[in-house]
């Protein structure tokens, strides 16, 4: 890959998903290197990138943010809140928008 590999990271709901809508070779094709389950202990990985593919559920949220320390992952403002955005095909696109 020419920016390096990745780690996907899904919970047991959108794993299913991800396996029947693709191959793990097409996967790997689009430079990720690992599939790791969100709800398992995992070991960290700071200098890879990593892509989240998770249901919105409150678990797996709260999953998300213990990934990333207080220091690295600084709060957002108040006034932004990030509204779903309906995108063409499979999946969603998320636009940040502020409140006014």
């Amino acid at each position: 890959p020419a920016f390096g590999w990745k780690v996907l990271v899904v919970d047991k709901s959108s794993v299913r998903f991800v396996s029947k809508a693709c191959r793990m070779s097409e996967i790997t094709e689009e430079g990720v290197s690992v599939v790791e389950n969100l709800e398992l202990e995992r070991q960290p990985m700071p200098s890879t990138e990593a892509i989240y593919f998770i249901s919105p559920t409150l678990e797996s949220i709260k999953r998300v943010i213990a990934d990333f320390p207080e220091e690295v992952a600084p709060a957002p403002a108040p006034e932004a809140v990030v509204k779903p955005k309906k995108k063409k095909g499979l999946g969603f696109r998320f636009k940040l928008h502020k409140d006014r």
